[in-house]
């Protein structure tokens, strides 16, 4: 049979980060027909073909192919698996070059090299991608219809459905080689994902004297020389990200420290080193935090005392058959804290010791149903709230949370009510058979004594068990839980994050009437029993109790209100600080502060500050050290005050409406 080798781009205009990317202009040209133009040089075959949605959007790039002489598909949007398939069968393709259109500079000099290797060898896929070492905006793919044919039959989720190729790297029983460069340029780009990238394109055509010019091999010297003049290999997070979301589900383990809903495409995401309230990235560039890990920091990063600690008991050893005698001294430390408990449990998340206390109340009680108020971690019983109706969590949470693989049957167990909004409960409790009450005792909101004093009140009357959920409030206004401060005691209560000062580490503690029941309870994990959260919570509490940590906070967060008053007086700007002792959040009157919380972030790290309209202080974000914070906001204040659009001024795409940073 001969051979007919056909090029297929895969273009669409409907980008969610950047949309109508590939007919934006290089010197004149859309970005798509600058590719068609390169790809038109390439010897071994003149079959171009752009394999395109069936969406309304996608026509213009019909017309953009029809002008420039070349054939064209239009498929399913989302499987574009099925899309290649369907197109490399209509056009009888025997061997299909996969190029994506975001790849702008893809170069024929590069594909004809690999064609030679491809056509003299019986390899079922050949590519440069399997472990890249070229820029990303070079890649290319080599595979015959016969596999891509398996592909499309054997290929079942979504991510294979979607990225064509995913199930041909992964298959041990297809015949693949990886392309290498002389040199591993992996973490440079050259591709087409955001504005950003829009910007740096451009710049890298016009340094070139020649268009004519750009090859993979000059593209290589280009990157080297940039390399060798900043001395260091630069990292480009936004790579990496990318990579990361490939291969681990959602990019990473924390949703906070996603940096698509924190400042997509800006957001450095990795770091290298901390110390105090300092932050490198891979660039070894350096940023004060005001972040500090939502809140996990109070003693800041790399304690000395806590650190010796730790790396001592690291040269002893973690964890061995034997229970360490740091949980003991720590179960003793925090019950002498809070007196009007006799018991306590531990875990490693905030999520999972919430869970634990929410089985421990269960054990202590026939009225099952839960009524809660606040963020109370990842779980099926917590995001089950939203079965009923998906909005439940849009004041706890953030919008519209999906309950994707949450069982159904847990609907109508756990219902939400509002802060501040005690006739909610009472109506909850009198209409759904409530038996546990769990709810943060402050966060975002402005903290209401009178409120929580009624919660209690209504629990002890409806026979309720009370739990405080203090992951975030506890250690950090009070050595302790806040509700010690005023005197309001749960039948539980959860601590979290300052406890071992960013180490995991979290417990609870519950009063003796709940002990008989809940040892029947089945509660265990092998890494529950790690000695090194044990050891850094000890030391912790300790250096906490010697500093008078919660005095420094208290005094900082003061002076940290009254310096943005004064700011925000001098712009005539209408400001509301509300929010626990230590974590501050800024609202401002009459303005949309979701747009300005994106533009406060972005224009704080073009200051090498990590901030929001919501700060984490530790106990190093003196005067002194956030003077540079100071200046910068007052800058951002004065552009906030004369600027009518604000949203003109944003230079990405907006985050996720309505979040909260999470645990």
């Amino acid at each position: 049979m001969k051979k007919k080798i056909g090029i297929i781009i895969q273009a669409r205009l409907g980008s969610k980060r950047f949309p109508n990317k590939i007919i934006k202009k290089i010197n004149k040209k859309t970005i798509l027909e600058f590719l068609i133009n390169r790809l038109k040089k390439i010897k071994f075959t003149n079959n171009i073909i752009i394999a395109t949605s069936n969406k309304k959007n996608d026509k213009k790039i019909i017309k953009i192919a029809e002008k420039n002489n070349i054939d064209y598909y239009c498929g399913s949007e989302n499987d574009v698996l099925d899309r290649y398939f369907c197109c490399a069968k209509k056009f009888d393709l025997t061997d299909i070059i996969r190029i994506t259109s975001d790849c702008p500079f893809s170069d024929p000099l590069l594909i004809n090299e690999m064609y030679i290797k491809y056509s003299n060898s019986n390899f079922d896929y050949l590519s440069n991608v399997i472990k890249p070492t070229f820029p990303d905006g070079l890649d290319v793919e080599f595979f015959n219809f016969k596999t891509l044919k398996k592909t499309w039959q054997l290929a079942k989720t979504l991510y294979e459905r979607e990225h064509v190729t995913n199930f041909m790297i992964n298959s041990h029983n297809i015949k693949k080689f990886n392309y290498k460069n002389r040199y591993d340029l992996s973490m440079d780009r050259i591709t087409l994902d955001t504005p950003e990238d829009l910007i740096q394109i451009k710049k890298f055509y016009f340094s070139f004297k020649n268009p004519e010019q750009i090859n993979y091999l000059t593209i290589n010297k280009k990157c080297l020389d940039m390399k060798k003049k900043n001395k260091q290999t630069t990292v480009n997070h936004n790579f990496l990200w990318n990579k990361a979301k490939k291969k681990i589900l959602n990019g990473n383990m924390l949703l906070s420290k996603n940096p698509e809903i924190i400042l997509p495409t800006k957001w450095p995401t990795y770091f290298s080193k901390t110390n105090k309230i300092k932050v490198w990235d891979l660039n070894n560039r350096i940023f004060l935090d005001c972040l500090m890990l939502v809140g996990t920091n109070v003693l800041g990063y790399n304690y000395p005392q806590l650190q010796k600690e730790i790396i001592n008991t690291i040269q002893k050893g973690n964890i061995s058959s034997f229970n360490c005698p740091e949980e003991v001294e720590l179960a003793e430390k925090l019950i002498e804290l809070h007196p009007w408990s006799s018991f306590t449990k531990f875990a490693k998340t905030g999520g999972e010791i919430n869970l634990i206390a929410l089985r421990i109340a269960r054990a202590n009680t026939k009225k099952q149903n839960v009524a809660f108020c606040g963020y109370h971690g990842w779980h099926d019983w917590y995001l089950s709230a939203n079965l009923t109706n998906e909005k439940n969590l849009n004041n706890h949470l953030f919008e519209n949370i999906s309950t994707v693989g949450i069982p159904k049957n847990l609907k109508n167990t756990v219902y939400q009510f509002n802060y501040g909004k005690i006739n909610e409960l009472i109506k909850l409790i009198k209409k759904n058979s409530i038996g546990i009450v769990i709810m943060e005792f402050a966060r975002i909101k402005e903290l209401n004594i009178d409120f929580l004093k009624s919660v209690k009140r209504i629990c002890k009357k409806y026979n309720c068990i009370l739990i405080f959920d203090e992951c975030t409030s506890g250690f950090r206004e009070h050595i302790g839980g806040v509700h010690m401060k005023y005197k309001i005691e749960p039948d539980i209560v959860t601590f979290g994050k300052a406890i071992g000062n960013g180490y995991p580490i979290t417990c609870l503690l519950a009063k003796e009437k709940l002990r008989n029941k809940s040892e029947k309870a089945f509660i265990s994990s092998t890494n529950w029993s790690d000695r090194i959260g044990f050891v850094a919570a000890n030391k912790t509490i300790e250096i906490m109790k010697q500093i008078k940590s919660n005095k420094i906070i208290e005094k900082l967060h003061n002076n940290f209100c009254q310096r943005l008053k004064q700011i925000a007086l001098k712009n005539k700007l209408k400001i509301k600080i509300i929010g626990l002792v230590g974590i501050p959040v800024i609202n401002f009157i009459n303005k949309d502060n979701e747009l300005i919380k994106n533009f406060i972030t972005q224009e704080m790290l073009k200051t090498n500050i990590l901030a929001s309209n919501c700060i984490y202080l530790s106990i190093f974000h003196n005067n002194s050290k956030m003077k540079k914070y100071y200046d910068t906001l007052d800058t951002i204040f004065k552009i906030i005050k004369k600027e009518k659009n604000l949203e003109k001024l944003i230079e990405q795409p907006l985050t996720s409406k309505k979040f909260y940073r999470l645990n």
